[in-house]
């Protein structure tokens, strides 16, 4: 029991910075943090729950690199609101649902290159960095060089460097909490310096999520969007959703066929019920790894689902943790670091070789997901084409590198208009 307990805790400590980072992060585009936060809570709890039932214990939270692109893409750059992506969020999950019905759902994963997957793999694992060293203050914009390192005189920018430091180190030693004390270290640390303080009330039962449930009903201004921009942000969310959470699912889960469908399915259905509460899609959170080689059982997965319900009592200080993000970075890059485990390396020829390279570099500049398949697809393609292998791009890569370009011609051609 004891063993299973500190599996459960390494879980969901090593993932806690999302509960934190995505209230934070959608409140940029004035979702509340309370309900947001709340909601994010529930549903990993209840995913948790309902894959430890089917004998296939993993932790499910919501994907981190979904958010980051959505909020700063078309939530902050096209000025879509948050309810309007909630929508957004239901269909995706019930349309993956659906498809998880379909015995052809293997072979269309399978038919995906591999460098595309690869490629994916690393540039959201770059992207979370980025992001956590401009989190931390450690990476800045400068007009004249592009990104400049930050004032390490910065409380914010040392503390982050430290976090990182002690995560490396402990990774290094082969301590497999690294994240979760780098995390607990910073946390201390900069509680002592006086930069973050416990609220007066730090437990309060869930409240908030009157202000994000169904709030996709009241939501406005839809014909300010071009169609075609949600169709194509609904296209590429649904295809990172099967992406993402079956090839997490291959990595983590030693199960068969038809109990990794039913894992996929209930994944699916409890994102679809996050997006009626207000929370963004599901995934099976990488920092899982971690766990697993701990003995992360089928009751130590009933124990993280109950943990991630107590996180629900201390929501007010993981609102106060949020306003001096240094735990944070530890965090995101621990996230980096254990989604570039489950990446596997093969001999790539030059055509493969430029389209991971392309999305790796893509994803953690421009931020956006569907911008970076898109043109990996074209890229695959078309290099694949030039050196006369044809026969090596599958039919669905050719639809989705149509539908790139496609969409490019489309959204050349609002511009001119």
């Amino acid at each position: 029991m004891g063993r299973e307990i500190l599996a459960a805790l390494v879980a969901v400590f090593a993932a806690s910075y999302g509960f934190v980072f995505l209230p934070a992060l959608y409140g940029q585009a004035g979702a509340p943090f309370d309900g947001m936060a709340a909601a994010c809570l529930l549903v990993s709890a209840l995913g948790t729950l309902l894959m430890s039932f089917l004998s296939a214990p993993v932790l499910v939270a919501p994907s981190v690199a979904i958010s980051i692109w959505l909020v700063y893409i078309p939530l902050l750059s096209r000025g879509m609101s948050w309810q309007q992506m909630l929508l957004i969020f239901l269909a995706c999950s019930l349309l993956s649902f659906l498809l998880s019905f379909f015995t052809k759902g293997k072979r269309f994963f399978e038919e995906i290159p591999p460098c595309i997957r690869t490629g994916l793999a690393g540039g959201i694992g770059l992207l979370l960095i980025f992001t956590g060293l401009s989190l931390g203050g450690l990476l800045t914009i400068d007009p004249i060089t592009g990104l400049s390192r930050g004032d390490l005189k910065n409380p914010l920018a040392l503390d982050s460097l430290l976090g990182i430091l002690l995560l490396l180190a402990l990774r290094a030693a082969g301590v497999r909490g690294a994240v979760p004390l780098s995390m607990l270290f910073v946390a201390i640390y900069s509680l002592a310096e006086g930069f973050w303080i416990i609220p007066a009330a730090p437990f309060s039962l869930p409240e908030g999520l009157d202000r994000t449930s169904f709030q996709f009903l009241l939501a406005t201004g839809w014909e300010t969007i071009p169609v075609g921009d949600v169709a194509n942000l609904a296209f590429f969310l649904l295809l990172f959703l099967l992406l993402d959470v079956r090839g997490s699912q291959e990595v983590l889960l030693e199960a068969g066929a038809e109990e990794k469908q039913r894992g996929r399915r209930a994944v699916y259905g409890v994102s679809a019920l996050g997006a009626l509460l207000g929370a963004p899609p599901l995934t099976f959170a990488p920092e899982t790894a971690a766990a697993k080689a701990m003995g992360l059982t089928r009751r130590a997965g009933f124990i993280a689902a109950a943990l991630l319900l107590l996180l629900l009592l201390i929501i007010p200080t993981l609102r106060e943790l949020a306003s001096f993000p240094a735990m944070l970075v530890p965090g995101l890059v621990g996230g980096a670091l254990s989604l570039w485990g489950q990446v596997r390396l093969t001999a790539f020829d030059f055509s493969e070789g430029v389209t991971a390279g392309l999305l790796m570099l893509l994803l953690p500049l421009t931020k956006n997901i569907a911008l970076s398949l898109g043109l990996g697809f074209l890229a695959f393609a078309f290099l694949k084409v030039m050196a006369g292998k044809q026969a090596e791009v599958p039919f669905v890569l050719r639809f989705f590198a149509a539908a790139s370009l496609l969409y490019a011609v489309y959204g050349y051609w609002s511009l001119l208009l």
